[in-house]
């Protein structure tokens, strides 16, 4: 990319006819807040991880962690099979008479009874007699009352708190799981990668902030530097969200199909 913050706030100070050093920690201060503002709502490049299975079901987040976009299970075909979140798991931390973490004991005694692969909690509701719901070891569906919405991959749920992930009702042959995420920025040798397509709205950030308490500054001033900025945001988002023509062409293709005529 050949963009670091260093040369563009060294680029700014030029366009703005000011070359006084003192003002440079200043203005690379802002850049670092306005970068990590563009990251999060613009140019954030997602990453991805596999993160190992603990004994007591839990990942360790990873430093740079933000906001995850999807977590679940590496396929055959590789594809990533996302598992459910439950914000229900319990996030208190259980430790045996090592100090080990380990699964936490829990209070229903039939809580790891399954029926045929079903989940715990689905299986708990079903009554002794259901064999008009299964024949020959296929599921024919029809259990009236039991609720939807769960996810037969498993499930997990973020304790930012103590930096892990709870997981769930997964297959007894998972070891790791899969997670694309937003990352935070991160410096390299000492100094922040710019993408070129938000450099000028770095700099409309910059300016914005540079002036936004200044009382000298009138409201309209400062008014016109947000609108700047929130324009060069739009067009920097543009920018990365844009779609070639193949693509363009692949989705009008995937949204035609042939049909038979009456």
């Amino acid at each position: 990319m050949g963009y670091t913050l260093d040369s563009i706030i060294k680029e700014y100070l030029i366009e703005i006819g000011d070359s006084q050093l003192n003002k440079y920690a200043r203005f690379y201060q802002i850049a670092v807040s306005g970068l990590r503002e563009l990251n999060i709502n613009t140019s954030g490049v997602t990453k991805t991880i596999n993160m190992p299975i603990k004994v007591n079901n839990t990942c360790d987040l990873p430093l740079d962690y933000l906001n995850y976009k999807v977590i679940g299970l590496l396929g055959a075909d590789n594809s990533i099979y996302a598992i459910g979140r439950n914000d229900k798991l319990s996030t208190l931390q259980y430790f045996d008479d090592c100090g080990e973490s380990s699964p936490q004991p829990s209070a229903l005694t039939n809580i790891n009874d399954s029926v045929n692969g079903m989940s715990p909690i689905v299986s708990s509701l079903i009554p002794d007699d259901y064999t008009d719901n299964y024949r020959n070891g296929e599921f024919m569906g029809r259990m009236f009352g039991v609720n939807g919405g769960n996810n037969g991959y498993g499930e997990f749920k973020i304790d930012v708190e103590n930096g892990v992930i709870l997981l769930s009702n997964l297959a007894p042959s998972a070891t790791y799981v899969i997670m694309e995420y937003l990352a935070d920025i991160e410096s390299i040798e000492g100094d922040f990668e710019v993408h070129p397509f938000v450099v000028e709205a770095l700099k409309a950030w910059i300016y914005w902030k540079h002036i936004q308490r200044d009382r000298n500054r009138s409201v309209s001033e400062r008014e016109v530097a947000k609108q700047d900025y929130n324009i060069a945001a739009r067009w920097s988002k543009k920018r990365f969200t844009s779609s070639t023509i193949e693509e363009w062409k692949q989705a009008f293709r995937s949204g035609n199909t042939a049909s038979t005529k009456w």
